[in-house]
């Protein structure tokens, strides 16, 4: 029973191998056998969506049961999609590919447009990659600037993205800008109410002044002390001596 059902899956496997290449001498789709395929491709455009749709699906409930999303049977190897076996596989066919490509002379990307001169991507590719480099730096920088406490936000009515960017400092510095912010305040209120009707400078000026030379006047009083401090001890060593 066990040979029946072996030689009856090879004879299957051999008659589906002659009707596709009866079909791809004819020309015509070896998936569907009727509709002609485009030049350069073995099966139609019909057939080609719907095999990608049935593979996206199986690659997707395969992702959900946990399983590789290419054989839908070994459990996958988490960060990749895949079990270990297909992805050492996959990376052996695409360093393949892009050695072929390279051989060639095309682009080793997307394997199809010819590559700029001593490049290995062609012009297309290459700008892409520009572009998600210079994204992915400029996000790195905003999580940097976020972890660091700054976080930058730039809005622009008409594009969305402006140069006008709007920083937030950490609490400490905005507490120490408002209370520098409140005392200057607190000085001009206190000039503008000290000043008579008639242009005279009233008695809260004259105290901001003196607020303002008391750290002088401190130094001073410090310098005597010492000095005072200075001659006495030296008085007691001369007594000392005699």
């Amino acid at each position: 029973m066990a040979r029946s059902k072996a030689k009856q899956r090879a004879i299957n496997r051999a008659y589906r191998a002659t009707q596709k290449a009866l079909a791809k001498a004819r020309g015509r789709c070896t998936r569907c056998k009727r509709a002609r395929a485009p030049k350069g491709k073995n099966t139609c455009d019909g057939c080609r969506a719907e095999f990608r749709a049935e593979r996206s699906g199986r690659a997707n409930q395969a992702r959900l049961d946990g399983r590789c999303t290419n054989c839908h049977k070994v459990p996958a190897c988490p960060p990749s999609p895949r079990c270990a076996g297909c992805a050492e596989k996959k990376s052996k066919y695409n360093r393949q590919r892009r050695d072929k490509a390279k051989l060639k002379g095309k682009c080793s990307l997307c394997l199809r447009a010819p590559r700029d001169e001593e490049k290995v991507l062609c012009r297309k590719c290459s700008e892409r990659e520009n572009a998600r480099n210079r994204r992915n730096r400029a996000q790195k920088s905003c999580k940097a600037k976020e972890q660091s406490g700054i976080i930058i936000k730039s809005t622009n009515q008409k594009h969305g993205d402006t140069n006008a960017e709007s920083t937030e400092v950490p609490s400490q510095a905005r507490h120490q800008i408002q209370s520098s912010q409140s005392q200057a305040s607190r000085q001009s209120e206190g000039r503008t109410e000290g000043q008579s009707q008639d242009g005279t400078k009233g008695p809260q000026v004259r105290r901001v002044r003196q607020v303002q030379h008391r750290p002088q006047r401190a130094i001073l009083q410090g310098l005597a002390t010492v000095a005072v401090f200075a001659t006495t001890f030296g008085l007691l060593i001369a007594g000392m001596l005699r």
